[in-house]
Order: structure tokens, then sequence, then C-alpha cells
């Protein structure tokens, strides 16, 4: 059994008085707190499930280097070829990886061959790049290498960008490995274990694996508000005489669960998507945007316990029709 420590230190003011460290007195609070029960069961994972929840924590370290390294490489393009003008799609796409393999971003190495041979070298790199790009990038080029940039400089940045480039390739392929891993190990549970399937588009399996690695069996919890509780998206209300605060979630459970809860809920809020009605019919109440986005997360939660409460198979006409 457990004791939450900040319940804790509130409950060693309310026992002896006084807010400062008192080793002497805890086991007193500590015995205060289990007579009125005010204790949790620890409850630990099974082996698969611990596997689980340990590629899920290598996931996010992953999605978090190939940020990073995103973010390095974008420093270092603008610093070498300083008119790249590319959508996000384009510079992390085909079109991208056809430049960083070839050319290494240098604008002074594409100009270096005719127009033709440009084109040849990188469609013989990836076949069935679009003309029109591969004209855009050659006119940056040329207007990127009239920059005061001397060899060396170059030479530095390519060399740099070459670095973080592969590096951010590794996490990238370590990544779809590691979700690969996640869905596998997900699959082989008996349905009973985790019951949630992947309900609708946007809610894919790779999306249920990182859930589930934070949550645990769903049997540890006996109802969506204990989910919604461990997610830390339960709200907490201000108020103290004619005095009203702002109702805020408390933000003290399991971080990566609720992040990857509101990543799900903010693709399944599009209009075309199962939380779409819900979320814009809060934003026409005059919900702020923020508030609407975690109570669709809340919504979520309870739509995903009931879809495993049940056992039967989702139905998504249920989400917004009482069947009572």
């Amino acid at each position: 059994w457990t004791v939450n420590p900040e319940r804790m230190y509130k409950a060693g003011v309310i026992h002896h008085g006084d807010d400062g460290k008192s080793d002497p007195l805890d086991g007193k609070v500590l015995y205060m707190m289990a007579g009125i029960g005010k204790v949790s069961r620890l409850v630990p994972l099974s082996a698969p499930w611990q596997e689980l929840r340990q590629l899920g924590q290598w996931l996010e370290d992953c999605t978090l280097a190939a940020a990073d390294a995103r973010i390095h490489i974008g420093t270092l393009r603008r610093a070498l070829f300083v008119d790249w003008k590319q959508s996000g799609d384009v510079s992390w796409g085909a079109t991208g990886r056809a430049i960083q393999s070839v050319y290494a971003f240098d604008p002074w190495k594409i100009t270096s061959d005719s127009f033709e041979d440009y084109v040849v070298r990188m469609r013989a790199h990836h076949k069935g790049l679009p003309e029109r790009g591969l004209v855009n990038i050659w006119e940056q080029a040329q207007s990127s290498c009239k920059a005061p940039l001397s060899s060396a400089g170059r030479h530095a940045l390519r060399e740099q960008l070459m670095h973080v480039w592969n590096s951010w390739e590794l996490h990238d392929r370590r990544k779809i490995n590691l979700g690969q891993q996640m869905v596998a190990l997900v699959e082989t549970f008996e349905h009973q274990e985790y019951r949630i399937p992947p309900l609708v588009s946007g809610f894919t399996a790779l999306a249920r694996a990182k859930i589930l690695a934070e949550t645990g069996p769903w049997e540890h919890f006996p109802h969506w508000r204990a989910l919604t509780a461990y997610a830390g998206l339960k709200v907490r209300s201000r108020s103290s005489g004619m005095y009203r605060g702002q109702d805020k979630i408390t933000k003290k459970g399991r971080i990566l669960l609720r992040k990857y809860v509101g990543q799900v809920a903010w693709v399944l809020a599009r209009k075309d998507r199962i939380l779409g009605p819900y979320y814009h019919r809060k934003l026409a109440e005059g919900m702020p945007p923020g508030k609407a986005r975690v109570a669709s997360m809340r919504k979520l939660v309870k739509m995903l316990y009931g879809a495993a409460k049940s056992g039967q198979e989702f139905d998504a006409e249920r989400v917004y029709r009482c069947t009572g």
C-alpha cells in the first residue's frame, strides 16, 4: 500500500499543525491516513506489461531526440542554404532526403553542374521527383550562392549537417521499430486484458499501444473517473466564499498518458472525425479552444473506457445517442 506524498504533507499539517519536516511524526500521520482510507494499493505490472511500458518510454526518448535533431538540422540548413524555402513535406520527404544524400544541401554543389545534370542525379536517387519542385530548388540554390560564405565554412556546415542528419534518421528508424514492437506485443495479449480496439479513423493501433503502455491493464480502474484522475484530467474547482476561480485539470497524473490522449483527441476533433461535433459544439458555446480540447480529451477517455468495459464491438452512433 502506498500514500500520495502530497496528501502526506497536507495531512501532517492537519495532524500536528506544522508544515515542517518531522520524521518522528510521519508514522502517526501514516497511521491516521490508513485509518481514513487515504491509501492506494501498489499493483505491480506483469512482465509483458512492464516490457510494453519500457518500450513506450524508449519510444518517447527517440521522439524527443528526433525532434531536437530536426530543429538543429533546420538551423544548419538555413546557415548553408540561406534561400531554402520549401515546405516541410518537401524538406523531410523524398526530395529533401535526395538533396541531403546527393548534395548535402550545399547550393554551390547543386549549381556546379548544369540544370540537366542536376535533374538526372536527383532522379537517379529517387524516381518521380516533380519537375516544378526541382526547378524551384535550383533557382533558390542560385540565389543562395550569392551569400558571403567561405569554402571552409561551407565544408564545416556540411560535415555537421551530415552528422545531425544521420542522427535524425537513426532515431526516426528506431521510432518505427519500437512502434512496431509495441503493436506486436499488444496483439499477443488476451483480448480481455486490453479490450480497446482501434476505434475509428485517427485512432491507430500504435496510439492504442502507447496509451496502454501508460495505463496498464484497465481492470485496475473501477470507474472512468479513476482513469481520468490517473491521466491528470480530473477537474479541480477553486472557490471560497464569494470567490469563484477557474476550473482546471489537476495535471497530477502520468504526463505521457495525458500527452498521448491529447494527441489522439486533437486528431479526432476534426469536423469529419468522431469527436468533431463535440469539440466544435463546445467552441460554438463560447468555450476557449484550450478548454474545449481538454473536454475532448475527457470525452475520449470516457469513450475508450466504455468501449473496453462493454466488451462489445464499438458503435460510433452510441457516442452521441443515449440508450437509456
